[in-house]
């Protein structure tokens, strides 16, 4: 249990540090009761859209970047 922990607590610190790096704000990040090893990001996009994003727990920073950077642009 310790190690998954730890990953997932690595990515939500990559999560905040795309989020950031990407001028992304507010934003909100959950982790659905029935699916643990997921993150939900949502946000307002550029567009003024709202945009949900799910990110799993194993991921790396350049695919986090990717799919915050893709919901963003709408």
């Amino acid at each position: 249990m310790g190690e998954k922990h730890g990953v997932k607590a690595e990515t939500l610190k990559l999560i905040k540090q795309v989020a950031y790096a990407l001028q992304i704000g507010p934003y909100e990040i959950s982790s659905p009761a029935g699916d643990p090893a997921t993150y939900n990001v949502k946000f307002k996009n550029c567009r003024g859209e709202e945009q949900e994003v799910f990110v799993p727990a194993t991921s790396r920073y350049s695919l986090i970047e990717d799919a915050l950077k893709f919901a963003d642009i709408g």
